[in-house]
């Protein structure tokens, strides 16, 4: 009698097994993962600042600020977003920035003190220079060693994250700034006078 099937029962069965176990594997992670918030239900965006409330064209928040400086917090909805520093770095031949213009790199902090779940973007910021928008550059330069670039990240009520952005703005502009758009908010712009 022949057996048309002889020799190949265990290699079916170990495929059937590996694919029960990573449907298994599957089924755990997605259990433990956990649940997204999104912050699509938070009510319209309001911001209050670490600098006096009366500041002379600060509109609260709605909408567009007048620009904060080096060292103030901005907090919207319950998230607080600090500029903790700015500073000036060189290009090489890693990375450049265009003719005209240099590299700044910013420190920032963000601590989400609502109730919701915050996705923390570096995408959420970009410059403002001599009427140009900025997005954050990818590649830093080798002479930046820190390895603490700001990613994606989720913070649940209560957590914090800090890293750093590079940016390119024009040589000799005193009155660039650092804009936040925190995009879970809607049409908020902040901004930040980078004091270079």
């Amino acid at each position: 009698m022949n057996r048309p099937y002889r020799g190949q029962l265990p290699g079916l069965f170990s495929l059937v097994a590996m694919a029960l176990l990573m449907a298994a594997l599957l089924t755990a992670c997605v259990a433990k993962a956990p649940t997204s918030q999104t912050n699509h239900s938070l009510p319209s965006p309001t911001a209050t600042s670490s600098r006096p409330t009366n500041t002379p064209g600060d509109n609260g928040g709605a909408g567009t600020t007048s620009a904060h400086h080096v060292g103030d917090t901005i907090t919207v909805q319950g998230v607080s977003c600090t500029l903790v520093s700015a500073t000036t770095i060189q290009g090489d031949a890693n990375a450049s920035p265009d003719a005209g213009n240099i590299f700044v790199l910013v420190h920032v902090n963000i601590v989400n003190g609502s109730s919701a779940q915050f996705t923390a973007a570096y995408l959420d910021f970009s410059t403002s220079s001599n009427g140009d928008s900025h997005s954050p550059e990818v590649l830093p330069p080798a002479s930046y060693t820190a390895n603490d670039m700001l990613a994606f990240t989720n913070l649940n009520p209560g957590a914090s994250v800090e890293g750093d952005i590079l940016f390119q703005v024009a040589q000799g502009d005193h009155n660039a700034m650092l804009v936040w758009e925190p995009s879970a908010f809607g049409n908020g712009t902040y901004t930040w006078n980078l004091g270079l």
